[in-house]
Order: structure tokens, then sequence, then C-alpha cells
């Protein structure tokens, strides 16, 4: 199985259904001077439901993206460290033993048990 450590996210896209979302509820007209009955109430009542519904996409699609950015930023602050680590030669040759590691400690009895099936 191929690993593929490209995490990528649209960020444009994010902010595009954001700005939708908040150009949609901006453009909600109230109809209820198209009637003459008292359905006028009903309308307006639904109208104002729909732009708070609206509005509470756009709070939740920027949350969203607010949300993916730490991700990111997370992800990538983690890979850093792990590139440096294995530059400095910090790579495993064997289960508990650092290439860099000059200690003359043996695994555990504990450590031999959970490491026992690993790759």
């Amino acid at each position: 199985m191929v690993m593929d450590s490209t995490v990528e996210i649209d960020v444009a896209h994010i902010h595009g259904i954001q700005v939708a979302a908040k150009e949609l509820g901006d453009q909600i007209t109230d109809g209820a001077s198209a009637v003459s009955d008292d359905s006028g109430d009903l309308i307006s009542s639904g109208t104002n439901e729909i732009k708070s519904i609206v509005g509470n996409v756009a709070t939740v699609v920027s949350k969203l993206n607010n949300y993916l950015d730490h991700v990111a930023t997370s992800f990538h602050k983690a890979d850093a460290s792990i590139a440096n680590s294995i530059s400095k030669g910090g790579v495993v040759e064997s289960y508990g033993k650092p290439k860099n590691d000059t200690t003359a400690t043996s695994p555990t009895d504990g450590e031999k048990a959970a490491a026992d099936g690993l790759p």
C-alpha cells in the first residue's frame, strides 16, 4: 500500500462556500407583500427562518475553515518535526533502538511482547 503524505485543503473553495451562503442570505427577500391574506405572516416567518439557517451555515463553514487550518498547521508541524528527526539520524533501525542511540539497554519483556508481530 502506497501512502500519500499530501494533504490538500482547498481554502478558496471553503471560502467560496462561506461567501455564497452569506450572499444567498442577503438575496432572500420577504415575499409577504405578494399576498393579501394571512399567509403573508407565514411567508415572513418562513423567510426569516431560512435567512437564519443560511446564516448558521455560513458560521459553520467559517468554523470548519478555521478547524481545517489548525489541523493542516498541526500536520505541517508534525511532518517538519519527523523530517528533522530523520535528517539527524533518529531513524529507528530496530524496535526501541534509534540509529544514533548509544545506550546498551535492551527492550523489556513488555516491550518485546508489544512489538511481537510488528513488521
